[in-house]
């Protein structure tokens, strides 16, 4: 195998759209074919482990061919490729190696994944779970979506699509939206659009912050005089008609705002973390996600 394809391969891979190339380092790392985002992990990471072989067996050359290519780019590349070549020394001979919770040490990603699993945010998640970036990415070939489809986890409401609690932002290679892939819970439309792609540590946080959304956004409605039956029976006409509908749209909104403090609320994520546990293994990072 020509380890200088690899280096080239890993750091400057072929368009999504190039499946010719893509199936031509399948074919040369003994990955399965396919250009999907899935099989580029798969062979981003064969090519990793090819290269970190070679870098335990002190290749000179592969480092210089490294640091070659450093000089080439520039600015923020340039930096990310230093920053490469340091942890490529490194690797499995001191703290600086990276680990993953197998035990097995791996290459950092290169810049183009870590565009997406690089940011901070995703940077700092995966080190609060304690997790290797190649794990947060492998959320791409899981599939689990958790809860009732007949609730909304954050409000209650009818649930009209799937909320990714990993947002799929963070680890994705493509900008596809609603990809069936990571772990999904049920929502409604408005929940989901409020969460956008906010990244949280815990399950707890995002229902918190749904929970907030629902109360900023509707403010001036949970803000509104609360009207007894009584005072209800009283009114007539269209003061009846539009004092009942501000009325219901209130009770509405607190009800969505106080669901998960509620017993059917409660009830509902108790199915969820049970759905957790069924799925994944103890002391996977999703079970720490939902704290459970």
């Amino acid at each position: 195998m020509d380890i200088n394809k690899v280096i080239g391969w890993y750091y400057n891979p072929p368009r999504l759209n190039d499946i010719a190339g893509w199936n031509e380092i399948h074919k040369a790392i003994g990955t399965p074919d396919g250009s999907d985002a899935t099989m580029r992990v798969w062979a981003l990471q064969r090519m990793s482990q090819i290269l970190l072989e070679e870098v335990k067996r002190n290749n000179v050359a592969l480092t210089a061919t490294l640091a070659q290519d450093a000089k080439r780019n520039n600015g923020w590349a340039q930096k990310k490729a230093e920053i490469h070549i340091a942890l490529l020394r490194d690797c499995g001979t001191n703290d600086e190696s990276r680990s993953t919770d197998k035990g097995e040490t791996s290459l950092p990603l290169p810049c183009h994944l870590e565009n997406k699993v690089g940011t901070t945010l995703a940077r700092d998640f995966c080190a609060a779970m304690s997790i290797h970036e190649s794990d947060l990415s492998s959320l791409m070939g899981i599939s689990v979506v958790l809860g009732n489809p007949s609730n909304c986890v954050y409000c209650g409401q009818p649930a009209g699509c799937e909320d990714h609690v990993i947002p799929f932002s963070a680890y994705s290679l493509t900008k596809t939206k609603g990809r069936k892939s990571g772990v999904r819970v049920y929502a409604c439309s408005d929940c989901n659009a409020g969460l956008g792609n906010a990244f949280f540590y815990s399950m707890s946080e995002r229902i918190d912050y749904a929970r907030d959304y629902i109360e900023r956004k509707n403010k001036r409605i949970l803000r509104m005089p609360i009207w007894s039956d009584d005072e209800m029976a009283q009114l007539e006409g269209m003061t009846l008609a539009k004092v009942s509908a501000s009325e219901a749209n209130r009770r509405e909104q607190s009800a969505r705002r106080d669901w998960m403090s509620s017993t059917a609320g409660m009830l509902h994520y108790e199915k969820i973390i049970d759905d957790v546990k069924a799925h994944f293994d103890e002391g996977h990072f999703i079970r720490r996600f939902f704290s459970c």
